[in-house]
């Protein structure tokens, strides 16, 4: 009768076992479903399957869209552990190996199995193992890896216990992927109705940067860039650039060849890369100043053309951009198109402010200062005229003259004011100006006059030779003269005859034994219309403006326009 009691004891002790894990699988089941934060979800799964089999160790990894992993939590080891092994499994060995086949391996003895590699220093001594692969329908969410049962070994009823509970946290972290998504679609939207007022109030920000700042915090990233196409060019450059080294992008250009920004703009779609490292055909410009993986390009579409892209960058090793990623940047890459526009037309804005505010000044300039200094002339000259000769009326008829040279003066800054921001100058008068700004480089500000129809007698060839002739001699002032004070005065005569530039300044003096090359050139452009070129010391006290020195050049250069 005693074996018959033993096998009685032990098939009731077997059923209880039995009951209580199943008790314990039922409860599991209950813990894992009872949340939809993902992390808090994942940690309950891996507490739960090391409960249930008597595992030591238990770690659970989700998978991520490019194959490594998104997610990884554990439990059974200590900070002091976790902290010596220093990183996260990177997807080799048997945790690659589920990756890569997602079958259940079960292991008495871990390290006879030839995949049982790179496990890094510092790692707990592991024996047993048993592997298990999450599921939902088809799909493969991530795996189940367990170690050192406290049996010695994972049982058959340990595995079918496990893949159990592997099927119910397949839901589990399918139902919390999709409220984590709910919830950052909702907080994309929020982060729309916010960006469309910033871009709207003008509070004196950059809209564009506005867009670059939330963009990168929406998506996680790293460092996210705008860039647009330069005029003529085959270089790209950035015009916003946020997060990490955005100092050193901002502003830079860039060859548009085997970029991934011009790819984007050229074929006008998207662009999600896993890591830009994997691709040799394509360059991005966020790896000079960050070590860049997955990246999203989004072209920016404005008033029916592509003016440039979005570029949205994670550091190696994080998470790849999904499909989610890309529909709700291509939304926030329309804002930034939307920015660039209110950007271009409040510059426009303040273009017209400015051009209102230059015609204002020059017309109170003419319709009174200029006004004025001419009727004090006309008294001078009426005084002199009645003082008739003597040295009073010599002094008369000199401040005579310096009133109508300052007359001269002021139309110069007028036609200089009226002249348009912007854009290519296309009269004689505004390229000069251009030209004389271009070359002063280096110098004080030169004092410009123009006297007589400049507009008329400078064109073709002619104005060709003049812009390169104010260049070279400006040039020779900036490179050797050391001065403190500049005038540039072009003059044509009445009859449209002859042309003539004159530079004064009072600098060194003219050098006997330095580099002539420049003067030669202005030599044989005077030579080629019956002109000359007179290189004198500056007169004494013919420079208007204060602060005048000793010394200086005057260079002197004609042509006869009609030769």
């Amino acid at each position: 009768m005693t074996p018959l009691r033993d096998a009685s004891t032990e098939t009731i002790e077997h059923m209880r076992t039995v009951q209580g894990r199943l008790r314990g699988l039922i409860r599991a089941n209950e813990l894992i479903i009872s949340g939809l934060d993902l992390v808090p979800v994942l940690q309950h799964i891996v507490e739960a399957a090391a409960g249930l089999v008597g595992a030591q160790y238990c770690a659970l990894g989700v998978l991520d869209p490019a194959g490594g992993l998104a997610e990884f939590v554990h439990t059974g080891m200590d900070e002091a552990t976790v902290d010596r092994i220093g990183h996260r499994p990177e997807g080799k060995g048997l945790v690659g190996a589920l990756i890569d086949e997602p079958k259940t391996i079960r292991l008495r003895i871990l390290g006879t199995d030839p995949r049982s590699v790179g496990v890094p220093e510092g790692h707990p001594i592991m024996d047993s193992f048993l592997g298990v692969p999450i599921r939902v329908r088809d799909q493969v969410l991530g795996n189940l890896y367990l170690a050192n049962s406290t049996n010695g070994e994972f049982s058959i009823e340990d595995e079918e216990l496990v893949t159990s509970l592997a099927a119910t946290a397949g839901f589990a972290i399918e139902n919390a992927q999709l409220y984590r998504e709910a919830e950052h679609r909702q907080e994309w939207l929020r982060a729309s109705a916010q960006i469309i007022q910033e871009i709207l109030t003008d509070d004196g920000g950059d809209p564009l940067r506005h867009v670059a700042m939330r963009i990168r915090k929406l998506a996680g990233a790293e460092l996210v860039s705008v860039v647009v196409r330069i005029p003529d060019s085959a270089h790209l450059t950035v015009a916003v650039a946020v997060g990490e080294g955005a100092s050193r992008l901002t502003a830079s250009s860039f060859p548009a060849a085997g970029s991934l920004a011009a790819r984007a703009i050229a074929d006008g779609h998207p662009l999600l890369v896993d890591d830009i490292d994997a691709d040799p055909n394509y360059w991005v410009h966020l790896s000079k100043v960050m070590a860049v993986g997955p990246v999203m390009v989004l072209p920016l579409l404005a008033a029916g053309l592509f003016k440039g892209v979005l570029v949205v960058g994670r550091r190696q090793g994080r998470p790849v951009f999904t499909d989610v990623d890309l529909g709700l940047g291509m939304m926030f890459a329309g804002y930034a198109a939307i920015a660039l526009e209110i950007t271009a037309a409040r510059a426009d804005q303040q273009r017209l402010l400015l051009l209102e505010e230059r015609d204002r000044i020059a017309r109170d300039l003419h319709d009174h200062i200029v006004q004025r200094i001419f009727a004090t002339g006309l008294t001078l000259q009426s005084i002199a005229t009645a003082e008739g000769s003597g040295p009073v009326a010599d002094r008369l008829y000199e401040q005579i003259e310096a009133l109508d040279e300052t007359i001269r003066q002021i139309r110069s800054v007028i036609y200089h004011l009226q002249q348009p921001t912007g854009g290519t100058p296309t009269n004689a008068r505004a390229r000069l100006l251009d030209v004389i700004e271009q070359a002063s480089v280096g110098l004080p500000e030169p004092w410009v006059q123009f006297i007589g129809p400049i507009d008329i007698a400078a064109t073709g060839e002619v104005v060709e030779d003049l812009l390169a002739v104010v260049r070279e001699m400006l040039t020779n002032v900036a490179k050797h003269a050391h001065a403190r004070n500049v005038e540039v005065t072009v003059t044509v005569t009445d009859d449209l005859h002859q042309i003539s530039v004159t530079t004064t300044d009072d600098g060194c003096g003219v050098s006997k034994t330095g580099h002539r090359g420049g003067l030669k050139n202005l030599q044989e452009r005077a030579r080629r219309y019956g002109g000359e070129l007179v290189v004198t010391p500056a007169p004494q006290g013919s420079l208007d403006m204060p602060t005048t020195r000793s010394g200086g050049t005057r260079c002197h250069w004609t042509a006869n326009i009609n030769h």
